[in-house]
């Protein structure tokens, strides 16, 4: 590589970084308007204090629930279910995706029952779950699994069928094996999309931990904010939603930043 061309790979590198500082502003910008508002509303009585907490009090529940470890004996359950409910995911939904869109007989096999559990509201699926794998970690890792492997599974198999055709017959013709075609091309081509799913595939690893817990467990985030929500503490319940919200949108952002420097390496 020449000196141009590595500062031009330099450049491309750090385009994106320039390019998501303004948007990143707006968004601190607009969050802490938000929070003054609120704060505002709740000091000026605009709210009630039962349905909208202010922000002060929330951070003070918080700060309770963290020196009293109920918060961080939970949140390790739920990240432990979480992770590994994630992990399996992973583990089955890339390579079954892969090799449904390599391979056409292994598609028409899982195919129909990937459509019908993608159509179906799976939180549907929690109390059979339950009812077969008990109300432990188990069954909330089923849940996870469930909800993070169908986007991984949609996500490779469209991410092998919609490879580069002009590249697969330039391969073809210069006698490829299967084997090189897949891991020099197929695989390549593919991971955007995987990394699309994996986006998706935490999302709904997320949700489905929180619900899991919320619907049977007497431990874990799901199971705290169904305790809170029982008893109508809303500061303590304000909390925990943001607690959630935030470990999931971090994560999201890691494969996010992941997808962005794949995209910046593929630039020529």
């Amino acid at each position: 590589m020449s000196l141009v061309d590595g500062a031009r790979y330099r450049l491309a590198a750090r385009a994106p970084v320039r390019q998501r500082s303004p948007a990143a502003t707006t968004a601190l910008m607009a969050m802490v308007v938000l929070l003054a508002a609120w704060q505002l509303a709740a000091r000026w009585g605009l709210v009630k204090h039962g349905y909208l907490p202010a922000p002060s009090a929330v951070a003070v529940a918080g700060v309770a629930m963290a020196r009293d470890g109920e918060l961080w004996q939970n949140a390790q359950i739920s990240l432990l279910e979480f992770a590994m409910g994630l992990a399996l995911s992973i583990g089955v939904g890339i390579p079954l995706g892969l090799l449904m869109g390599w391979f056409r007989t292994v598609r028409e096999l899982f195919e129909p029952l990937v459509m019908v559990l993608n159509a179906m509201p799976r939180i549907a699926l929690i109390p059979m779950i339950v009812v077969w794998l008990g109300i432990g970690s188990i069954s909330k890792i089923a849940v996870v699994f469930i909800g993070g492997v169908i986007p991984l599974i949609v996500n490779g198999m469209a991410g092998v069928r919609d490879a580069d055709g002009s590249l697969v017959r330039l391969a073809r013709s210069f006698c490829a094996s299967d084997l090189q075609l897949f891991l020099k091309i197929l695989l390549p081509g593919s991971v955007p999309s995987l990394l699309a799913g994996l986006r998706l595939a935490i999302g709904h690893a997320v949700i489905g931990v929180v619900l899991a817990e919320m619907y049977a467990s007497v431990r874990g985030m799901g199971y705290l904010l169904q305790s809170y929500g029982t008893n109508y503490e809303a500061a303590q319940l304000f909390f925990l939603v943001i607690v959630v919200s935030a470990a999931g949108y971090l994560a999201t952002a890691c494969v996010q930043l992941v997808e962005s420097r794949f995209q910046s390496w593929r630039q020529p």
